[in-house]
């Protein structure tokens, strides 16, 4: 019997239910191929027929970029896959000497990486720039060195093609499946609005405790801080009286959110 086709995904940044890894990618490649998937878990099992390898959680950003990378690696070598599809700019290294083996070896680019770092409130200013710059020049570098490069924007898709990569653009689209949801019934909604995702300032933090505050209005807040620094400032902000702050939502408790709410909030701020 001929050897079923061995599909690898791999990430040592993202949580094991992130929905484009796992349930946009992962679990439909099952359908067809041998899928696993090297991530951040609890525990290592199949699930949706997909092979969860876990990763054990850093005790900080340190040792996640250096001691899991290499975790990483081992573990993507022990599955002699066919394909490797990596998600992490900090798995580029690994990409890179997995290609050198002879492996076919996808990069997933969820964001632009080089514009991401001039934001990082941790970094000092003046260090932002530079290793903008670098990032780009490495990034490119390793991205002409891939098989593919998937995007998840037409936009970094350009940007790479400009770069001499090959690369395809596949959008994080909403599952329709999730979105046929009965009629909504606003008689009995609450009077809340909601938010849902990476929770920090360049998203709208504060815009959103102020408008809670100036209008007395109840936000439903679900996602994780990006910033434990940023957490403590609105913690102690006026408007979080006003916030019920649910932590990370799986994907029902998202719906049960959207259910409950009369409106959404997106106040996403414009980013260089």
């Amino acid at each position: 019997m001929n050897k079923k086709f061995k599909v690898v995904h791999l990430s040592s940044v993202h949580p094991d239910y992130d929905t484009r890894i796992f349930h946009k990618e992962c679990a439909s490649l099952t359908e067809k191929y041998d899928t696993s998937l090297i991530i951040r878990a609890s525990t290592s099992r199949l699930e949706k027929n997909v092979r969860i390898i876990a990763l054990p959680a850093p005790v900080n950003r340190w040792q996640r970029i250096f001691k899991t990378t290499f975790q990483t690696y081992q573990l993507a070598l022990a599955e002699d896959a066919d394909i490797y599809h990596f998600h992490d700019p900090e798995l580029l290294p690994i990409g890179l000497m997995l290609k050198l083996r002879g492996n076919k070896v996808i990069y997933d680019a969820h964001e632009d990486l080089p514009r991401q770092i001039r934001e990082k409130d941790y970094l000092p200013a003046w260090v932002r720039g530079p290793l903008a710059t670098l990032i780009r020049w490495f990034e490119n570098f390793a991205a002409r060195r891939m098989s593919a490069v998937v995007t998840a924007t037409p936009y970094i898709r350009d940007k790479f093609l400009a770069a001499g990569a090959r690369a395809v653009d596949v959008n994080n689209f909403p599952m329709l499946s999730e979105l046929m949801l009965d009629e909504p019934d606003w008689e009995s909604k609450e009077s809340v609005v909601c938010y849902v995702g990476t929770i920090w300032d360049k998203r709208g933090l504060f815009q959103m405790l102020e408008a809670c505050e100036l209008s007395q209005t109840n936000l439903l807040m679900g996602g994780t801080f990006s910033d434990e620094g940023q957490k403590a400032v609105a913690e102690s902000h006026p408007g979080w009286k006003h916030v019920e702050y649910l932590g990370h939502l799986d994907r029902s408790g998202v719906v049960d959110v959207l259910k409950r709410s009369t409106a959404g909030l997106v106040l996403l701020h414009p980013i260089r």
